[in-house]
């Protein structure tokens, strides 16, 4: 049944895949995502998070639904006027991804704060409120156990993110930590191929197609490559069968 589930959750996301990478898609999935005020800039961030398969969205901004919010926020019409902001938005966000939890947070606390991958502010909170925040989620730390099973203190930052919009313009601050690690080189998208068949020969051929949405372009020479989702292809020997499921191969 598992099995099942992730077959269909690697079919709706394999055109992202193919653009972000799926250890990217596997983090989006896992990531826990707070959005704090939900005006224009910040019900478009959370439309994007659920659209890109981020698995729990919550939503914080008690605030009271004005006639001129429908002009900036797609999801609040006239009628919403005096209902809070984040119970209005919340059902019809979820509408964009059921397989995500999109809940609305009480308080604003760092209880909360500090449960999330990101928190992203983007309205209802002062210049020194941000740099509380900002401050809390670098320096957050939590107790973990080693191979011994004695405790010890550990860095684990949320990734704090400030979006403000200001009619045409907008301003994005972002702080991941001071041990965050870039893994993207270079910025640009992987290569990724559909292999079809590959012959038994010394120096067989490989077919392959390009899925949608990907440049054809040709791999740079003595590249290496990993393979992912290895069906019907039987290894004549245990080292080989350990190689079959996305460990890197020489290409």
């Amino acid at each position: 049944m598992a099995e099942a589930a992730e077959k269909l959750l690697a079919n709706k996301f394999s055109r992202q895949n193919a653009a972000l990478g799926a250890e990217t898609t596997k983090f989006l999935r896992a990531a826990k995502v707070l959005i704090v005020g939900l005006r224009g800039a910040g019900v478009e961030i959370a439309k994007n998070c659920l659209l890109q398969g981020v698995g729990a969205l919550t939503l914080y901004d008690p605030k009271p639904c004005a006639v001129a919010d429908a002009g900036a926020n797609f999801f609040i019409s006239e009628a919403d006027a005096g209902a809070p902001r984040d119970a209005v938005c919340r059902p019809r966000l979820q509408e964009l991804n059921p397989d995500a939890v999109v809940a609305v947070a009480d308080a604003l606390d760092e209880a909360l704060v500090g449960a999330m991958t990101c928190v992203v502010f983007t309205d209802g909170v002062n210049r020194d409120e941000l740099a509380r925040w900002n401050e809390f989620c670098r320096t957050r730390t939590a107790e973990e156990f080693d191979v011994r099973g004695v405790p010890r203190t550990v860095s684990k930052p949320v990734s704090f993110v400030w979006a403000f919009c200001a009619g045409l313009c907008m301003t994005v601050f972002v702080d991941h930590g001071d041990a965050f690690e870039v893994k993207d080189a270079d910025g640009e998208r992987p290569i990724v191929r559909l292999v079809e068949s590959i012959s038994s020969e010394t120096r067989g051929l490989v077919r392959f197609a390009v899925p949608d949405g990907v440049p054809a372009t040709s791999p740079p020479p003595d590249s290496l490559y990993e393979f992912s989702d290895v069906a019907g292809c039987e290894a004549g020997d245990a080292a080989a069968a350990a190689t079959l499921g996305g460990a890197a191969l020489n290409a």
